[in-house]
């Protein structure tokens, strides 16, 4: 099988199962913020910035190593016992420190749901060897199963939790049941054992080799996480309620989606390093592919968030809806920086990605400076784009610079779905405008804005759209 039609049918199988996890998700997330509020989602929100700060190393370049390399089956057992190793100490750091937290603020519950979260690292350890070993032979049928088990029953736990009144606790809850029924479910469908000693040698340079990815997450948590430490901290734990809902619906979403692009993308990426201009072509293309559906998401998420927040969620979110509309730009650079992303790692070049982490990094918090001193909530949003903004213009100079894409070839990409989607959103706009509010209302001018947008890009892009999505299903029926 090619290389580009198991990445189509690795999207394929990954994408029809994200689909319906992700509408359970984005109902569950509805329903959890009718029932619970923003204080319940600030106090969540500071135990998983612990929990983020603690997650730091990850498991320091090891998956990107032994998927990389041809000798997988001589290095697994060393890396799975050095991916456990990791997991207890990050286990252990994060009770010491949410035992400090809740001992110098006075929160007790904050060391339970901190401990209860902390079993997330032994849960990754656990999957590592089926997650390394599916990735790297590109056989994405098993993950998109035992992924999508957990992301089903963790909001449906998280939502019946909190019909029982758990408050905060059901969204740990949901949070703990949607990781552990992954990581058994890989266990279960592809188990992979560990056989062979323990080489520190081999630990040693397989830690060494990853050091670059190790950076990058460094950099990566401060460009993710910054934000809500800056809004928990100056405006309050209710003002980080309402952020991180916003940064969940506005950049979460279509970052999931990227996230299962990237799945798919490094390991068959990693197959073309040697043959770059095979490799330009597929990052090309990946990116128009990624851009046909994130471009029109972020203009549907930027027009229809204040009626979304009016109808659906409520009075009590009434100021996520600004920050979600702003935020939705951020989403949007995040998702199409994603192809550039995956291009740098497949060629060994994490160093790279760690640069653009910076960039991005450094651009938010001198942003987040700014808001912080002005007291204004919406620049927090604000930076949080202007730092995703420096990200995508840095990793795709950067994979340029590699593959021999110019920015005219990325901006010919791109400049047809942005047409497109700006297009679909004025009969949308015109449709909130005409009619009276309404949940109906809200769903019909969201059809009005996806048909439009199928429509303009048909058009102005000659039946390549269409040709596409037909070339992409005829790959994922063979």
């Amino acid at each position: 099988m090619s290389y580009r039609r198991a990445m189509v049918r690795g999207l394929g199988w990954l994408g029809a199962v994200q689909i319906v996890s992700a509408g359970v998700w984005q109902v569950a997330a509805i329903a959890l913020a009718t029932i619970l509020g923003p204080n319940d989602f600030g106090f969540f929100g500071l135990a998983m910035i612990a929990i983020a700060v603690v997650a730091i190393p990850g498991d320091l370049g090891l998956t990107v190593e032994v998927v990389r390399r041809e000798d997988f089956d001589s290095i697994v057992s060393t890396a799975s016992r050095l991916r456990w190793l990791i997991a207890l100490g990050l286990s252990g750091i994060a009770l010491v420190m949410g035992a400090t937290v809740a001992t110098v603020f006075g929160v007790p519950s904050f060391l339970w749901i901190v401990a209860i979260l902390s079993t997330i690292f032994p849960a990754a350890a656990l999957a590592f060897g089926p997650r390394a070993s599916l990735t790297r032979s590109l056989d994405f049928r098993p993950l998109a199963i035992a992924d999508t088990s957990g992301r089903l029953a963790g909001p449906i736990s998280s939502v019946a939790f909190a019909l029982l009144g758990f408050g905060y606790w059901s969204l740990a809850f949901g949070f703990l049941v949607s990781t552990w029924i992954s990581t058994l479910s890989i266990r279960l469908l592809h188990p992979v054992k560990a056989k062979g000693p323990y080489n520190r040698e081999l630990a040693r340079a397989l830690v060494t080799s990853g050091k670059f990815v190790s950076t990058a997450a460094l950099f990566g948590f401060l460009l993710a996480t910054a934000d809500n430490i800056a809004v928990g901290g100056a405006f309050g734990v209710a003002a980080l309620g309402v952020y991180s809902l916003s940064y969940s619906l506005g950049v979460t979403v279509p970052r999931n989606a990227s996230s299962l692009v990237d799945t798919v993308l490094f390991p068959a990426f990693s197959r073309m390093s040697k043959d770059i201009d095979r490799l330009r072509r597929g990052y090309l293309t990946t990116m128009r592919y990624v851009a046909y559906f994130i471009i029109p998401a972020a203009a549907l998420i930027l027009v229809l968030s204040p009626t979304f927040v009016e109808q659906v969620l409520g009075p009590r979110w009434i100021g996520a809806a600004p920050a979600m509309q702003i935020l939705s730009l951020a989403g949007l650079a995040f998702a199409i920086s994603v192809p550039a992303s995956s291009t740098l790692l497949a060629l060994g070049e994490a160093r790279l990605v760690t640069k653009s982490n910076i960039h991005g990094t450094l651009v938010l918090l001198v942003g987040l400076v700014v808001a912080v001193l002005f007291r204004t909530f919406l620049l927090v949003s604000v930076a949080a784009v202007a730092a995703a903004f420096a990200y995508f213009w840095t990793m795709t100079r950067l994979a340029g610079r590699t593959t021999g894409a110019s920015w005219t070839d990325v901006l010919r990409v791109i400049a047809k779905p942005t047409f497109a989607s700006v297009s679909g959103a004025l009969p949308t706009i015109g449709t909130l405008l005409l009619l009276p509010q309404s949940l109906i209302v809200l769903v019909v001018a969201a059809a009005v804005g996806v048909v439009g947008y199928a429509g303009v890009l048909e058009i102005t892009s000659r039946g390549e759209f269409s040709t596409s999505i037909k070339e992409i299903t005829a790959l994922m029926g063979r």
